[in-house]
This record gives structure tokens, sequence and C-alpha cells, in this order.
């Protein structure tokens, strides 16, 4: 990935299940464009108390909200 400002990258780095994959990723949508990215993707993973169930990794600017415009 290209370094510079807005512009990230979130993946997993170890499988997981479908059920934890679908709750992350509705509960990190909500949080996008309200806090930054990071912050977005680690309080998504607050729904489960179980450690690696959501091991997720960003790249790029990890302070960008996610707000995309044209300009």
């Amino acid at each position: 990935m290209s370094s510079g400002s807005n512009k990230a990258f979130l993946g997993y780095y170890q499988t997981i299940t479908i059920g934890n994959n679908t709750t992350w990723n509705q509960l990190f949508w909500n949080y996008v464009g309200g806090m930054n990215l990071r912050d977005a993707a680690l309080k998504a993973t607050e729904f489960t108390n179980v450690a690696g169930s959501v091991p997720i990794r960003m790249y790029g600017d990890k302070t960008w909200y996610g707000w995309a415009w044209d300009t």
C-alpha cells in the first residue's frame, strides 16, 4: 500500500468465524465517520472477550475517519 493520508487497509491476519466477521462488520461500519478508523476497528472488537477471535490489522493512515468525497 502506498503511503499518504486518507488511505487505509484493514484485514484479518488469521482465520475467523463467519459469525464474528458479520458482527464485527456491522459494528465497524456503525463507528466509521464518528472516530478514526483505527479506533473504530478496535471498538468493533469489543463485542467478544475471546482473545484472538477478531485478529484485525490496519495499515495506512490510522488518524483518518474514513470520509470520502470528490475533489
